[in-house]
């Protein structure tokens, strides 16, 4: 594996993607400079297998990442950007591929990572595909690990329209709970498909039954089906109304296509 091409953004803060290249494979990850801590978001599949419909990298899979790779990048980006331990590193598995269809690689990933890098932590997404597979976090002891799941709806069938291979919440929650890590949900705004009051209002009674954090992300149009909600403002204030603390978060890279979401894997021949 080596590098192909890094580019910058100009953006106000200091964001970078980076291309690597294996066997005629190009695969996307991101580095961001923010005040308080250096994120590198990994790739862990050339492309994804999944095809959720808001997200890029399921356009193309190619097959997952090893450890080695893995290392490498993130390896690699420490050195480029010659990293120090005077802020705190997070690892975050968000950008090509599904994690919890290769948990064992990223499993040794967490633990290789964090002898080399003492000062580092770790944030795994899971769109809710083969949730089962991330008890296998439970065997990393004394790792600095926060689970993020890609809700997007409250309500089963809908989410099966945009994740097609998801489980079923209940499984889900069930697995979520037997895990030892903290937990936050993500949700992007669709327009005219889970935008609605009700919605907010599903979303709202899930939160607060379940004591999750919540974050609202941006949507980075990838699909002519979906379009960023046009109701945002009535359903954030339907959220506060019902009393539901949540956080706004916009990812940095846009415009070089490097934000969540936009990540992506083609081959070069």
């Amino acid at each position: 594996m080596k590098i192909n091409n890094i580019l910058t953004s100009k953006g106000n803060v200091p964001s970078k993607k980076y291309v690597f290249e294996e066997e005629g494979k190009l695969i996307e990850s991101t580095y961001i400079d923010r005040k308080n801590k250096y994120i590198i978001c990994v790739s862990c599949m050339f492309g994804c297998p999944v095809g959720c419909e808001f997200c890029a990298s399921g356009l193309n899979y190619f097959g997952k990442l090893t450890k080695k790779e893995m290392v490498f990048m993130i390896s690699s980006i420490i050195k480029k950007e010659n990293l120090t331990e005077e802020k705190r590193l997070l690892i975050s598995f968000m950008g090509s591929g599904e994690p919890s269809l290769n948990m064992n690689e990223i499993k040794e990933v967490i633990q290789e990572i964090s002898n080399k890098y003492p000062n580092t932590s770790f944030a795994i997404s899971n769109s809710g595909v083969k949730i089962e597979n991330l008890l296998l976090l439970n065997e990393i002891k004394d790792r600095n690990i926060k689970l993020q799941f890609s809700l997007h709806s409250p309500y089963n069938q809908e989410r099966k329209k945009i994740i097609p291979s998801t489980d079923n919440l209940k499984k889900i929650l069930k697995t979520y709970f037997k895990l030892k890590f903290e937990l936050e949900i993500n949700y992007i705004l669709l327009n005219n498909f889970n935008d609605s009051r009700n919605h907010a209002d599903k979303l709202s009674n899930f939160i607060k039954k379940y004591g999750f954090n919540l974050k609202i992300n941006d949507y980075h149009e990838v699909n002519r089906n979906f379009i960023e909600s046009t109701n945002k403002k009535l359903f954030l204030e339907v959220l506060k109304k019902n009393k539901v603390n949540f956080e706004m978060y916009s990812t940095d890279g846009v415009d070089i296509g490097a934000a969540c979401g936009q990540l992506i894997s083609k081959k070069t021949k």
